[in-house]
């Protein structure tokens, strides 16, 4: 019922966290290592983006739902 739908948006939004948070180590990871790399540099940026938007919306969610 309610309560199911209720929990699996919990998981997914902490599965979703879960993977933004560990693709923001990978990539701060690979620019220690590796800095230099166009390809690595444009990783690093765009998981940093998504990573504050992501936590910007879940912050959105939380403190007004």
């Amino acid at each position: 019922g309610q309560s199911n739908k209720l929990v699996r948006q919990h998981i997914n939004r902490l599965a979703f966290v879960f993977l933004t948070g560990l693709m923001m180590i990978c990539s701060t990871l690979l620019m220690i290592y590796d800095g230099e790399l166009l390809a690595v540099r444009w990783f690093f940026y765009t998981s940093l983006v998504i990573t504050i938007l992501t936590t910007l919306r879940l912050f959105a969610k939380s403190s007004f739902s």
